[in-house]
């Protein structure tokens, strides 16, 4: 891994050539394959949009026409960069002796030539402002509404362990409000799920409707949210919730990559907590506190994929 990481391919130019166009030719296929999930296209949108004016607005993997101006030289100034400035931490799971591994990749590291930079923490907005609504047309079947809300609430504080349970009953399993009801009791969409991303303070509510249906959909999901705020929840959803999310908790230890990506995904936390506490903090939220978290998420963005010949929603 040392190897890979400090010691790649090269000659005296930086990366090999021949390498460089078969990487460069896998990732321009991968962002532009990204539109053939068009759920998964379309949160990407809604998350575009919703984070305009922050680094997270910007794609994942950038965009082709970049992909397609990079060359061997670019990418070994920036390996180097990488090397030099980055900030390394190096996670060590299973049966193991993680001192000797750590000494190993400190020896590796060019240690008297670094200079870490800062990590800044992400941007954290904490309620919606003038809410945008953004329609595109694609050449698809069926429609895709993404409403991306301002939670109120992000990692590091000690509200989040309400707000994850919150976001859960309104949208997380099969006993969640909008299953149950956008889903299921109304028929208004062939699913409807909702996220908490705790590095961000955001929740994504996501659902695939057919054109004709987004104006009900879209009310219907407000509406879901509008009984949360008022209590209107019982104990056995609340149950339901909290069982999913400490059954979950209590598996991730079972895959050394789910742990890994665990703490990976706590990176800014201060003190990050293992699943089994994690699981813990969801088993103490109370209903009063799911219900106040529930009135600090604010609307931001409605973002709606339609069809070409569609004329709105």
């Amino acid at each position: 891994l040392c190897d890979l990481i400090f010691d790649p391919p090269q000659n005296n130019a930086g990366f090999l050539p021949e390498h460089v166009t078969a990487q460069q030719r896998l990732f321009i296929e991968l962002i532009e394959g990204e539109i053939n999930d068009k759920r998964r296209y379309a949160i990407s949108r809604c998350e575009s949009v919703m984070c305009a004016e922050e680094p997270y607005g910007i794609p994942k993997y950038g965009s082709a026409e970049d992909a397609r101006a990079l060359t061997p030289e670019s990418l070994t100034h920036a390996w180097k960069k990488v090397i030099n400035t980055a900030r390394f931490r190096v996670n060590v799971l299973g049966q193991s002796d993680p001192a000797l591994i750590f000494e190993q990749f400190r020896q590796a590291l060019p240690q008297n030539r670094r200079e870490p930079e800062s990590i800044e923490n992400t941007v954290i907005r904490k309620a919606g402002e003038k809410v945008k609504h953004v329609t595109e047309k694609l050449d698809i079947a069926q429609g895709k509404l993404c409403i991306g809300f301002r939670a109120g609430v992000a990692q590091n504080e000690p509200q989040y362990a309400a707000t994850r349970v919150m976001t859960d009953i309104f949208g997380g399993g099969p006993y969640s409000k909008l299953f149950q009801n956008v889903r299921e009791k109304l028929s208004l969409c062939y699913y409807c799920a909702a996220r908490y991303n705790m590095q961000k303070g955001i929740i994504l509510a996501d659902s695939g409707v057919e054109f004709h249906n987004f104006d009900s959909a879209r009310h219907e999901i407000f509406a879901q949210l509008e009984s949360l705020r008022q209590g209107e929840f019982t104990g056995e959803e609340i149950d339901a919730s909290k069982l999913s999310l400490i059954n979950s908790a209590k598996s991730i230890s079972d895959s050394a990559s789910d742990l890994d990506k665990w703490y990976l995904d706590r990176i800014f936390f201060d003190d990050p907590p293992s699943p089994e506490e994690f699981a813990a903090e969801i088993n103490a939220v109370k209903k009063d506190e799911i219900t106040e978290a529930a009135n600090k998420v604010t609307p931001d963005t409605v973002y709606s994929l339609i069809g070409l010949e569609n004329t709105g929603s």
